[in-house]
């Protein structure tokens, strides 16, 4: 039996595919699920990942001042 957050991602992948080469899609494959089980284990919340997540892509796209 899958998890509901499982589950929850499975149900995004087409707006994934959909958004992103196959290349992204596969490189972030066991990002994703690390992410995952860090969120089933208590490790942390989805808030928690999703906050860190944010914070990166700010690192990785701030203009040049």
């Amino acid at each position: 039996m899958k998890s509901r957050i499982k589950e929850a991602f499975k149900n995004t992948n087409g707006i994934v595919e959909h958004e992103f080469s196959n290349d992204v899609v596969k490189a972030s494959e066991n990002m994703v699920s690390e992410m995952i089980e860090r969120i089933e284990s208590g490790q942390s919340t989805f808030d928690e990942e999703d906050d860190r997540l944010m914070a990166e892509w700010n690192r990785n796209n701030q203009k040049e001042k």
